[in-house]
């Protein structure tokens, strides 16, 4: 309803109150991100990184949060970053794939969408 001063004090209240806890890092992370607050979604979710660096999903979504933002190298290299197991999953692919598009490596983006389309053709 652009307030934001009133959002940010809520915020701000969230992580006075939230610590270090990774998830409530995360999640203020994710609704900055769909306000298109990236520079602040990105601060979260680094935050949300440091107390849990085994989280992939932090990792994707600190990758996408730096893509939005029209950084695709910092994007790539925190999508480098997620886990083997997490690397085969579809977003993360159509995220992979749509980083190196935009760094110019469209043989590479070639490459990993035809993969993800092999594994699943529908």
């Amino acid at each position: 309803m652009g307030r934001f001063d009133d959002a940010r004090a809520a915020i701000a209240q969230l992580d006075q109150l939230s610590g270090e806890d990774f998830r409530t890092q995360a999640g203020i992370g994710v609704l900055l991100a769909g306000y298109h607050q990236y520079d602040d979604a990105i601060a979260h979710f680094q935050s949300a990184a440091k107390s849990n660096p085994d989280s992939d999903d932090v990792k994707f979504d600190l990758a996408d949060a730096y893509f939005r933002k029209g950084q695709y190298q910092p994007a790539l290299d925190a999508a480098q970053s997620v886990s083997a197991d997490g690397q085969k999953d579809d977003a993360y692919l159509a995220l992979l794939g749509d980083i190196y598009s935009h760094l110019g490596d469209s043989a590479k983006a070639t490459q990993i969408f035809q993969d993800a389309i092999r594994r699943k053709p529908r």
